[in-house]
């Protein structure tokens, strides 16, 4: 899964067009800290999930979403550009196990944010 690079076109089709079975359940089976590039800047987001739909639900939210998934920053892009999302990929940096606790998963994912410099050079805002 660590290989995973999908479009906005690619996750809408993995996740909301077709289903994939086999693409729900290893996704819905760990929790992740998770990467979106904006191919057109070179600047990176940084999030992370905990729950128990895994990676699935919270990439779900991103498909249904147009490809801002109710992110700030974004949703500030994509408001600018409906299409701007269409730069986006998405992949996934650590898988994390299905049952850890939101306060373990924040703080993963803080360790990247300072690590890749997000917050100050990327589309994090906290």
């Amino acid at each position: 899964m660590k290989k995973i690079a999908l479009t906005l076109a690619q996750l809408k089709n993995i996740i909301l067009e077709k289903e994939y079975p086999e693409w729900k359940k290893m996704l819905s089976a760990v929790n992740c800290i998770y990467i979106i590039t904006d191919r057109k800047t070179g600047k990176n987001y940084i999030g992370s999930t905990y729950g128990k739909e895994g990676i699935w639900g919270r990439w779900k939210e991103y498909a249904k979403t147009g490809g801002h998934g109710n992110n700030v920053t974004l949703q500030k892009l994509y408001d600018q550009d409906n299409n701007y999302p269409n730069n986006f990929s998405w992949s996934i940096l650590e898988t994390l196990s299905i049952t850890i606790s939101s306060y373990e998963a924040i703080n993963i994912e803080k360790c990247y944010k300072q690590k890749l410099g997000t917050l100050a050079f990327g589309l994090n805002n906290n």
